[in-house]
């Protein structure tokens, strides 16, 4: 017996979309404009951040290699900023396809069991994909903090500990001047970290 449930096998997605309030069956009232603004100013912030970074201190000094990774994480935000914004005015045809699909995986009960078989696996690779994409996103995010982890643990093994910061960039001039303060040093941790 076919049993093909859209919500269960494609949980993760789903849970990452509605962490980031993407989700199209979110309704966009005042409570979603609540916490999309912080949302995304936190992103915009970090973005001015890395852009000024960039822009007025590596390429100036001549660091290319800091420049162009400031530069693939303004990419980043570029193409996060876009995807959202898609899915925010896209929003009713992505509703309809997900019910598309729902609606395939309902019928799809009512096919013979060769083809229930082929669309049992086809769904099945989906789901391992949104897999794979969760296993790659928690890698990709876990480096840079586990960087700081075993930098600060050296550090400190060897008798010189010292704040290390997540990015090496130059901050406008008022962080600058204290990003190895203890204050600080946590909030551009945090910030970083989201």
């Amino acid at each position: 017996m076919l049993n093909l449930n859209y919500d269960e096998m494609f949980k993760i997605s789903i849970l990452a979309l509605k962490i980031n309030r993407s989700y199209p069956t979110i309704s966009k009232n005042k409570l979603w404009l609540c916490t999309v603004i912080p949302l995304h100013g936190l992103f915009c912030f970090v973005f001015c951040l890395i852009f000024n970074s960039m822009l007025f201190h590596d390429i100036k000094n001549g660091n290319f290699t800091a420049a162009c990774t400031s530069g693939i994480f303004s990419v980043l935000f570029f193409c996060v900023s876009f995807k959202y914004t898609v899915m925010l005015i896209k929003t009713k045809a992505i509703t309809f396809a997900i019910n598309k699909v729902k609606g395939d995986y309902a019928s799809a009960k009512l096919l013979c069991p060769d083809e229930q078989d082929i669309t049992s696996e086809y769904a099945n690779r989906a789901n391992w994909v949104t897999k794979i994409w969760l296993l790659t996103s928690f890698s990709v995010f876990s480096v840079f903090p586990l960087q700081v982890i075993v930098l600060s643990i050296y550090y400190y093994a060897i008798g010189d500990f010292q704040f290390v910061h997540m990015y090496q960039m130059t901050y406008p001039e008022a962080l600058e001047m204290r990003k190895n303060e203890t204050y600080a040093y946590l909030f551009l941790l945090c910030l970083q970290i989201y």
